[in-house]
């Protein structure tokens, strides 16, 4: 390219980034927002069928909250809150 050519190429990116730049950073930000929704829908759903399942084989609350804190390495009080959401007496 010629250096008008890459003035004119600067320029014109710079004028695309300032009328556009920041709807492609919210739909950016927005994506960013979906993907963690999704990531913690899908924890969610997997805490959940854990617990299911511990419960299925008989497991006691206090052996659930455990394999819930092992498998998804969490603190012990907060995978007694999500046992606790999950939980069927």
């Amino acid at each position: 390219m010629k250096d008008g050519e890459v003035v004119k190429r600067t320029v014109k990116d710079s004028v695309f980034t300032n009328l556009f730049g920041d709807s492609m950073m919210q739909l950016y930000d927005q994506e960013e927002i979906m993907k963690v929704y999704v990531r913690g829908e899908r924890k969610n759903a997997a805490i959940q069928t854990t617990v299911e399942v511990c419960q299925d084989f008989g497991a006691s609350f206090l052996e659930t909250v455990n394999k819930v804190a092992q498998k998804f390495s969490m603190s012990h009080e907060t995978a007694e809150e999500e046992v606790r959401e999950y939980w069927q007496d």
